[in-house]
């Protein structure tokens, strides 16, 4: 959900002129700022990107390349234009890969089952890895603070989950508040999101983005699980019920409700941002993430088996308390 925030939110790129196309000029400010946002991704996006793709580092090795021949004057026109280009896809490719990855691992997390300590506890510390950057810009003390938001949101929503899961609410309820929770915690949660774009504190534009967030995942979330439930309760009858005695089956479906949420609240969010409207897309990402942490709900479940007995049955939030207790309206 944090892709609707500028994930680099820093007043030294965000104050940077776009200079002539197929220029030296143009060439140095790609090289720069590649450089620049290498240096400030988190942890958990580092570790993803060099696993399943490095393919940045072999074009930012091509503008440097030729940044040696523009010395030498060996340059034909349009060779910068094409090479920035291809360095600016590249590293659009890597993001989407970095987005997807680390969203995998944080999903899974969410999906362990349990009521110990180690399943939030899980949550928390991968979500704290994945915001912690290491740069030279970056003080200890905004390292600590990136942690700290980290561990909070990634536990905040792993207990709130849990706890709306297990209520007798409406399915649809539970969405409400299980989606409200996650754009509010995933937006802010970030430290960057309380900074404007000159990287001066501001509370009330912060506040702002929190709220759109906040009232997007609720939407979105009520919505998505509703269906979900449906979908999953009607797939699940014409198997004789078999996909609702299954822990792995429920939680894969729990998982793609979720996803869904989270795909289209972060994309919303940076369409607002960005002012431009695209529902093809908006579409494509709401999918692409359910299908992601409906494998992420898959494995949680499954890495379970390590420290608890896995029992049969369906995802508390697609169970069948609802009806048998207060519902939340």
């Amino acid at each position: 959900m944090a892709e609707g925030l500028s994930r680099f939110n820093n007043p030294e790129l965000n104050r940077a002129q776009e200079p002539p196309p197929d220029t030296a000029e143009s060439l140095r400010e790609q090289i720069r700022q590649h450089e620049f946002i290498d240096q400030h991704r988190g942890l958990l996006d580092r570790a993803t990107t060099n696993v399943l793709n490095r393919g940045d580092e072999a074009s930012l090795t091509a503008l440097k390349e030729l940044e040696q021949k523009v010395a030498q004057g060996k340059v034909k026109q349009g060779e910068i234009a094409n090479a920035v280009k291809a360095d600016r896809d590249a590293m659009n490719w890597q993001n989407e890969v970095s987005m997807y990855g680390t969203g995998f691992l944080k999903a899974t997390t969410l999906f362990m089952p349990g009521k110990g300590k180690i399943p939030w506890m899980a949550a928390g510390s991968v979500h704290a890895v994945d915001q912690i950057k290491i740069a030279p810009d970056v003080s200890a003390g905004e390292v600590v603070a990136d942690g700290l938001l980290g561990f909070g949101k990634g536990a905040g929503l792993k207990i709130i989950m849990d706890k709306a899961s297990a209520t007798s609410w409406r399915t649809w309820e539970k969405g409400l508040v299980i989606g409200s929770a996650g754009g509010a915690l995933e937006t802010g949660m970030h430290r960057e999101n309380w900074f404007n774009k000159e990287g001066q504190l501001d509370i009330g534009a912060g506040i702002g983005r929190t709220a759109q967030s906040t009232f997007l995942g609720a939407g979105t979330g009520a919505v998505t699980f509703h269906v979900g439930h449906k979908l999953f309760k009607g797939i699940s009858a014409k198997t004789g019920g078999a996909l609702e005695k299954s822990g792995l089956a429920s939680n894969m479906g729990v998982g793609f409700s979720f996803g869904v949420t989270g795909g289209f609240t972060g994309e919303a969010m940076h369409q607002i941002q960005t002012g431009e409207f695209d529902p093809v897309k908006l579409a494509v990402r709401s999918m692409m993430q359910g299908g992601v942490d409906m494998l992420s709900g898959g494995t949680g479940y499954k890495i379970a088996g390590l420290y608890m007995p896995q029992t049969p049955g369906t995802h508390q939030a697609f169970s069948p308390k609802e009806g048998e207790g207060p519902s939340l309206m």
